[in-house]
């Protein structure tokens, strides 16, 4: 994937952010609420303006209470215990976000005026527009938000107290203001010769809260990519992480955590669990991660059986595994026979025990998810598929839907014509029948699972469909 300069949006909580990082962006990544703290993880976005294309960096706000902790961190990068672990997370994130961009935006809220931790913040970035031993110099922009309306302007003047220059007035809200904003920016990044784009595959982690998602994709990332914390939702937005392995280009999308629809909260859960299932139309392969000391829910279930009716290759991530042998719970004799019996929606898809914590067996989830997807670009030569039908039939004799009287649809047994594969990325097969004939779905999914075995479809969530042919059709058979 080409490397696109990185612009950050730092400042205080509901200072707006988000919704100007979904103005620029022309999205809702973002989620916007009035709660504060809403937004704790880095979430990214593509701008385009006047020919020239960036990354925006959406971030957690510090509030006044903890920019003190803030501005030690961003000037001397050490870890440090606090009473507030999720509080520091964020804090981290907001660091990592500035250590990577090229230029940073100061976003203030203009209807408040000046505020303490404005001014707090605004003496770190200085440091940073200069450079310090440990950071390149940055190039700093003031954004006044919320001006929605002349009158507004007015109180962007004494954001000169700052001394960062003078403020962009601009409305996330109405977009006001966002096309000068944007030719400032287009303005200050770097020149880089762009680099040939390639596809990237895009792996999502799907599953309940709570069952350590956000762990591992840091530990699959190598960095604090998402905040971890006990409590329930902690990833609110879902959230994608360029990165390459083995030459491949990849985008991991971790998502919050999936609850009973009845059981979720108005509000910003509800959005978060929307995008969390939005996600899996735009995945190449998702791993649904359950947890090792659980058993199977529902809600596992219902997450299985919507990967199943999707188009994306996918494995089972049995996460905590490292807790099972610390509790002294008996082993399960076959790891993969017993999640693919609670979870039989997904019986076609491999498992994998890790520990995010201890990083047990996470390397080869990275080499799992370029083994689908290079399985779901599979061709099948259609010699080999007939020989599968063949196969299929005298091992198992097709059966009908129906008892009915002669001549009616289901009362005769089927007599399958051909099977040949008419799609790929997931592997996609039609088997055909005889006119007025149907075929029971048992049988199909026998069928499905023969083309699995026989041709190492594991995780590629490849599809059978079954068609009747035409009499014209047969005829020219």
């Amino acid at each position: 994937m080409a490397s696109l300069p990185t612009i950050a949006l730092i400042g205080r909580t509901n200072v707006g952010k988000s919704r100007l990082f979904n103005r620029l962006t022309e999205s809702v990544q973002a989620i916007v609420s009035p709660q504060a703290g809403t937004t704790r993880d880095r979430t990214y976005g593509t701008c385009l303006w006047r020919g020239r294309s960036f990354r925006l960096v959406d971030t957690g706000g510090a509030d006044v209470a903890t920019v003190r902790d803030s501005i030690r961190l961003l000037e001397d990068p050490k870890p440090e215990s606090t009473a507030d672990p999720l509080g520091a997370a964020i804090v981290r994130q907001t660091q990592a976000a500035i250590s990577e961009a090229e230029v940073l935006l100061l976003v203030v809220d203009g209807r408040a005026g000046v505020q303490a931790g404005d001014r707090q913040l605004a003496r770190v970035v200085q440091r940073l527009a200069h450079g310090t031993e440990t950071l390149p110099a940055k190039t700093v922009v003031l954004v006044c938000n919320k001006i929605d309306n002349n009158r507004d302007e007015s109180k962007v003047s004494e954001f000169l107290a700052l001394g960062l220059g003078d403020a962009l007035p601009v409305s996330g809200k109405s977009g006001r203001g966002t096309g000068e904003l944007l030719d400032v920016i287009a303005a200050a990044l770097p020149v880089r010769t762009p680099d040939p784009e390639t596809p990237a595959i895009r792996l999502g982690l799907l599953g309940r809260p709570n069952v350590g998602k956000s762990s591992l994709a840091n530990r699959l990332l190598g960095t604090e990519r998402s905040v971890v914390s006990p409590e329930p939702l902690t990833t609110r937005e879902a959230l994608e992480t360029p990165f390459t392995y083995q030459g491949h280009n990849l985008v991991l999308v971790d998502t919050a955590g999936v609850k009973p629809w009845k059981r979720t909260d108005q509000g910003v859960a509800t959005v978060a669990q929307q995008q969390s299932l939005a996600a899996l139309k735009t995945v190449d392969v998702v791993l649904l991660v359950v947890e090792a000391q659980q058993p199977i829910s529902h809600q596992d279930q219902a997450l299985a059986s919507l990967i199943d009716e999707s188009k994306t290759g996918s494995a089972i991530i049995v996460n905590k595994w490292d807790l099972v042998a610390a509790a002294g719970s008996a082993p399960i004799k076959n790891v993969a026979a017993h999640y693919h019996a609670h979870l039989p929606a997904m019986a076609w898809a491999p498992v994998q025990t890790v520990s995010a914590a201890t990083g047990q067996n996470t390397s080869n989830i990275l080499d799992l998810t370029l083994s689908i997807w290079q399985r779901r670009q599979l061709r099948v030569d259609e010699a080999a598929l007939q020989e599968l039908l063949a196969y299929a039939a005298r091992r198992q004799r097709p059966r009908g839907t129906g008892k009915g009287k002669a001549g009616q649809p289901g009362a005769e047994r089927p007599r399958l014509v051909k099977l040949e594969q008419t799609g790929v990325n997931p592997p996609t097969f039609t088997l055909w029948m005889k006119p007025r004939q149907s075929l029971h779905f048992t049988y199909q999914r026998f069928v499905e699972r023969l083309l699995v075995e026989k041709f190492d479809l594991g995780g590629t969530n490849c599809k059978l469909y079954v068609q009747q042919l035409r009499a014209a059709d047969r005829r020219a058979g």
